[in-house]
């Protein structure tokens, strides 16, 4: 103690003095830098080592600081690695050990250093046991989440299993007659005059069986009012088994399936040349509530999805479509139905996303129909995005799967496909090439290939070509239109475009025009059907075409503009309205069109247009 003394120089009073000081500053410090062990623990105690060598250096002990080291050493093992701790604990201890034996008291040195070594193992014992705690804490709530997770799992499986057994129970119900959603896929008439018997047969038997509630009965003679013997129409027969789910709704208000099956009923019968959509809006009115108290269940998103396929009203559809191919994500069918609502707002890259999922999925359960209806939308979107490498390649895949004969969606998809590609990329040539194949069952799918013919002769300059396409496409015009109201609208819009861009490549530009007037608004007054993404080309985007041609760039940007309503995002309307502005003068138009168009499509593959957009907006 007097050698340490020593140091400080001056008479012994002044020098206690001094030394009291010092050593009081040091504790100061050493007590100020244990308040920051949380923040930086490891610094922390090497400072405090240090200041306890500087205490033995002043002194000749470490007494104090043996437990500053410790809680700092207690820090590291609670909130760091054990490797951490052993490391911070040797470093404390070698130092200490090199100050007590340099400057220590040559007495007490030894046990001094003992009784560091045993506090500081004490603080580290003490921190590893509350970091073990602390982890053994976390892994307990990691389970407890773990097995919240699998309990809700299980419950989503029970309620999947739930719906699956409602499902069976409906199924049954209606005695595995010709299911209804038929009708709403544009299938049901051609079952009905197929088999109406049979079908009859199936609810007659249903009828005659004991029934284990009136709930179960009332339904089979809901179902019932959409056959009968009496070989009506298929409109009457849809409105007679609206009124009967009608009913049905109402003699059951609390039974929610029922609710669901008149909405559909009211989908079934809406006239598609209503342009008030009022039966599509009040199916939906009836819909949406049960979508909000049961999002999961896979027949309301279905439905809902109909009931909104429609331009004026299809952004309400969102909703429904993206959740309905996670409700049902192993059903071909389901993944496909939102690309319904993606195609009617010009969402190309959904469509196509959710379309290559439902053709995957078609072609593992050897579903040619689903497989052939995925791929016409498909090439559809993909030629709206100007892949035409990948319109070409669906195609291709879908030429090789053989048609479901019995469903229309797998011919006409094996119809439009070939002429799609033709017509939306402007290559007339190519369309005239088309070799039609007859079908007398479904002729309307059959005039796609003329049609398609028709207009690449027409467009191409050989209107004679074009003649001997718009007769076959009026003589089944003619043949159904006593048969199928809808379907001779759509021919007739057909046989109309026809003559007038005949009449207009002979040179007579006004009845050419007033021809093409005559198409776009008589397809105006009908909606496209499900059964297909679009129609072939829309008439009024082909009326701005021919405006265009006709000089009339201002009449040709309101065709176009009009079209675009309809029919939003499409490549063909965006690049004519484009050129439409341009032409006229609208340069602020031109820019808009033009830059969504290569928003939409820049990315695809090179195609002259898109490349007269890009100069276009560069000024050249």
């Amino acid at each position: 103690m007097t050698e340490t003394l020593s140091v400080l120089g001056g008479p012994p009073s002044r020098r206690y003095r001094s030394l009291a000081i010092t050593v009081g500053v040091v504790a100061l410090v050493g007590a100020g830098v244990l308040l920051l062990r949380r923040r930086a623990p490891a610094v922390v105690l090497g400072v405090l080592v240090l200041l306890a060598a500087v205490e033995v250096g002043l002194v000749g002990s470490i007494v104090g600081f043996d437990l500053a080291a410790a809680f700092a050493i207690y820090t590291i093992a609670a909130n760091r690695s054990p490797r951490e701790a052993w490391f911070g604990l040797g470093g404390a201890v070698l130092i200490a050990a090199a100050a007590l034996t340099l400057w220590g008291s040559r007495a007490d040195r030894y046990v001094e250093l003992t009784g560091y070594i045993i506090i500081v193992l004490i603080g580290l014992a003490i921190g590893t046991s509350v970091r073990n705690r602390r982890q053994h804490v976390a892994e307990l709530v990691d389970r407890g989440n773990r097995l919240a997770r699998e309990n809700a799992q299980h419950a989503e499986l029970a309620s999947a299993a739930e719906r699956a057994r409602i499902a069976r129970e409906m199924h049954d119900v209606v005695a595995h007659s010709l299911s209804v959603m038929i009708a709403l896929a544009d299938g049901a008439s051609a079952a009905i005059e197929r088999s109406p018997d049979r079908a009859q047969e199936a609810i007659d038997k249903g009828l005659a069986l004991p029934a284990k509630s009136q709930r179960e009965r009332d339904y089979l003679e809901a179902i019932a009012a959409f056959y009968g013997r009496d070989r009506a129409p298929f409109r009457v027969r849809a409105v007679r088994y609206e009124e009967a789910m009608e009913k049905l709704a109402a003699k059951y208000p609390e039974d929610k399936e029922a609710s669901i099956f008149y909405a559909l009923a009211l989908n079934i019968a809406s006239d598609p040349m209503d342009k008030t959509f009022a039966k599509q809006l009040k199916a939906a009115q009836i819909l949406e509530p049960v979508f909000v108290a049961q999002p999961d269940h896979p027949g309301v998103a279905h439905y809902l999805i109909h009931s909104y396929d429609y331009p004026p009203i299809a952004q309400k559809g969102l909703p429904a479509a993206r959740r309905y191919s996670d409700i049902a994500p192993d059903a071909a069918h389901a993944l496909h139905m939102p690309s319904h609502i993606f195609t009617r707002v010009g969402a190309w890259e959904d469509s196509l996303v959710t379309n290559k999922r439902s053709e995957q999925n078609a072609l593992a359960n050897k579903s040619a129909q689903d497989m052939h209806h995925a791929l016409d939308y498909q090439v559809y979107a993909a030629l709206q995005l100007a892949r035409d490498r990948e319109a070409r390649e669906a195609m291709a895949r879908m030429k090789a799967l053989p048609p479901n004969p019995d469903q229309r969606p797998s011919f006409y998809a094996l119809a439009s496909v070939p002429a799609r590609i033709a017509l939306e990329r402007g290559d007339w040539a190519e369309a005239t090439k088309l070799v039609p194949e007859e079908n007398a069952r479904f002729p309307y799918v059959t005039t796609q290939t003329h049609y398609a013919r028709m207009i690449g002769a027409a467009r191409g300059g050989n209107p004679a070509a074009a003649e001997a396409d718009l007769r076959a496409i009026a003589r089944v015009a003619e043949e159904i239109k006593s048969k199928d109201p809808y379907w001779f609208t759509e021919t007739e819009v057909q046989r109309l475009t026809g003559e007038g861009w005949i009449a207009f490549a002979k040179g007579d530009k006004d009845a050419g025009l007033r021809l093409m007037r005559s198409a776009a608004d008589m397809e105006d007054g009908n909606e496209k059907s499900s059964l297909t993404p679009a129609r072939m080309l829309p008439a009024r985007e082909l009326l701005g075409d021919m405006l265009l041609a006709a000089g009339q760039p201002r009449e040709a940007l309101v065709a176009y503009e009009t079209s675009q309503q309809r029919e939003p995002n499409r490549y063909r309307g965006l690049y004519g309205a484009g050129q439409a502005a341009a032409q006229s003068g609208d340069h602020d138009k031109a820019r808009h069109y033009f830059s969504r168009l290569i928003e939409v499509a820049g990315s695809g593959d090179l195609r002259p247009d898109i490349e007269k957009a890009r100069r276009y907006l560069a000024g050249e």
